[in-house]
């Protein structure tokens, strides 16, 4: 499976971040491929809900089916998502650090068939996403605090 994790620092209480990225309403704000939501409901969002988020891919627009499987009120949010022949496990980690948050974001990808040979080409670039969408996070929950990030590592 292959795998790309990163994080950052917001100086933000857990429970104010983890409460802004609960709510995929919020994603845009944040989350530079995502073009829309389709099928989202208004909550809660909570384990099992599901939606479809349409992203860009490759510079294609894709449809990712998108399920919440664990939801911990300030802790963590767990989903998976499906394009096709390729799935992703992925979490959203919230962690008290000082007066802020350490928010820590890991993605898992498997493919079927001769989708497993561009799960790793796919990791690689999740990464450099991963890092984009938590540098804007930052920006847009505490704009005026210094950057403060971990690089990005694959797994």
């Amino acid at each position: 499976m292959a795998a790309c994790t990163a994080s950052v620092f917001i100086n933000r209480p857990p429970a104010e971040v983890f409460a802004f990225c609960a709510d995929p309403h919020n994603d845009p704000t944040w989350q530079a491929g995502l073009v829309r939501h389709e099928s989202l409901g208004d909550g809660p969002f909570q384990a099992g809900a599901s939606w479809t988020e349409v992203r860009l891919l490759s510079g294609r627009q894709q449809r990712v089916g998108v399920t919440v499987t664990q939801y911990a009120p300030t802790q963590s949010v767990e989903f998976t998502a499906e394009l096709g022949g390729l799935s992703a496990e992925g979490d959203l980690q919230f962690e008290p650090l000082g007066a802020g948050t350490r928010v820590t974001q890991h993605m898992r990808f498997r493919g079927r068939g001769l989708l497993a040979l561009v799960a790793p080409f796919i990791a690689h670039q999740t990464a450099r996403e991963l890092r984009t969408n938590l540098d804007a996070l930052q920006r847009v929950l505490a704009p005026s605090a210094p950057q403060s990030r971990q690089a990005v590592r694959p797994a």
